[in-house]
């Protein structure tokens, strides 16, 4: 087994071992904002047990490695079942495999309640046994845990923790007997292709997020602080890429693009969340522009300038951390929106390359079956289930993040 290493890939994993250093940093430093105070609510917890089990999807999906002269990931080897299995053409979802002694599907669900249940319950033990060593008895643990009484919402994770677990245990218990979510005109597994699909929608979604941020930041601040001149100059610029409709100006921009001879699909990827990011920054750049207004009236902004200090200390150290919450919820919700213009793009045929899964390409191949008689309903509906699972979580978790930033929403 030889590593193969894409862009790409390296660009989400540093990415998402950046979300959590953040994350991890800020828990063990009190004098850093305390992120972990969002997961008191159960929607957050909920919501980000969905983000990272699609982040854990995409991270092994990433990894890869080369075997027999052919490149897999972490991911196929984990859906190896699926990968080996070839099809009859349209295989309804829980169709049996031919040749295959499949046992009832109750026998699996039962099998799998009982793995998942028993896992949960054995991490709830050790949970509750690490309190009975603190302040409190194991029985008031208990108590505590049943009525809700804990600083985090800790019955909303283990009961996303038991339904994910219950998921994966059927999945299991399925994957060898049944076509789980049915094929494709071409006997391919559909179930295969969708969970091959996130990691597209992730790093369409997190790579342009993370590009639009700070063109958004600088021009912002910039326009805000200083005005005169520098602020017609950029308000210019994103009121002109804001009044051009950002489908039509990502379209043209793409089939421009494949014009121009990539080979790579990897540098295709690349290259449209390129476009994604230079594009879409018009929105938080006016949100940073009025924040930063308002920002430079306030006291101790005014006090700092009084005192001659320098405009990029004052910029950095003072009016950017000031700003900070606004572009960081605009900037959640833009990810939504950039992963549906890519699903967009896809569906429209000028998205990403061949060779690449998506969401977008797994609707456009089931929308000719629409057509068929009995009508061929399942390549959509999984397409549509698992980005509808990801736009509502990370919806929830823009929500989240605007309660936590406002301090009269803010969880005590």
């Amino acid at each position: 087994m030889t590593p193969v290493f894409l862009l790409s890939d390296i660009l989400l994993v540093a990415i998402m071992a950046a979300i959590i250093m953040i994350f991890v940093r800020s828990y063990r430093n009190p004098r850093l904002p305390q992120w972990s105070l969002m997961f008191k609510e159960p929607m957050a917890m909920v919501a980000g047990f969905l983000l990272a089990s699609f982040g854990c999807i995409a991270l092994l999906d990433s990894c890869r490695y080369e075997s027999d002269f052919q490149v897999r990931t972490v991911l196929d080897l984990c859906l190896q079942g699926l990968v080996q299995k070839e099809g009859p053409s349209y295989a309804a979802p829980l169709t049996a495999i031919a040749g295959v002694d499949s046992s009832p599907l109750v026998d699996g669900v039962i099998t799998a309640l009982n793995y998942s249940t028993t896992m949960t319950g054995l991490i709830l033990l050790v949970f509750w046994f690490r309190g009975c060593s603190c302040e409190q008895g194991l029985w008031q643990r208990m108590t505590n845990f049943i009525k809700g009484q804990h600083f985090y919402a800790w019955r909303s994770f283990f009961l996303m923790l038991w339904l994910i677990s219950l998921v994966i245990c059927i999945f299991y218990q399925w994957i060898a007997q049944y076509y789980i979510m049915g094929t494709d005109k071409l006997g391919s597994d559909i179930l295969y292709q969708a969970l091959k699909s996130i990691r597209t929608a992730l790093a369409v979604g997190l790579l342009s997020t993370f590009l639009l941020l700070p063109c958004a930041l600088f021009f912002g601040l910039l326009a805000g602080y200083f005005g005169s001149k520098v602020d017609r100059v950029i308000t210019y610029i994103y009121s002109t890429i804001a009044a051009i409709p950002s489908i039509l100006l990502i379209t043209a921009a793409v089939l421009i693009l494949q014009t121009s001879q990539i080979q790579s699909a990897d540098h295709h990827l690349l290259i449209l969340c390129l476009i994604l990011g230079l594009t879409s920054w018009a929105g938080i750049c006016r949100l940073v522009r009025a924040e930063v207004l308002k920002v430079q009236d306030y006291p101790f902004v005014q006090a700092v300038q009084m005192l001659g200090l320098s405009d990029s200390k004052i910029l950095l150290q003072h009016v950017l951390p000031a700003v900070w919450p606004i572009a960081l919820v605009g900037v959640t919700l833009d990810f939504s929106g950039l992963v549906l213009v890519e699903v967009a793009l896809s569906y429209l045929g000028i998205g990403v390359g061949e060779g690449i899964y998506s969401f977008g390409t797994l609707m456009n191949n089931a929308r000719m079956e629409l057509v068929h008689l009995p009508v061929v309903w399942w390549p959509l509906l999984s397409a549509f289930s698992l980005v509808s699972l990801l736009m509502i979580a990370a919806n929830f978790m823009s929500d989240v993040l605007q309660a936590f930033f406002d301090p009269t929403r803010r969880p005590q």
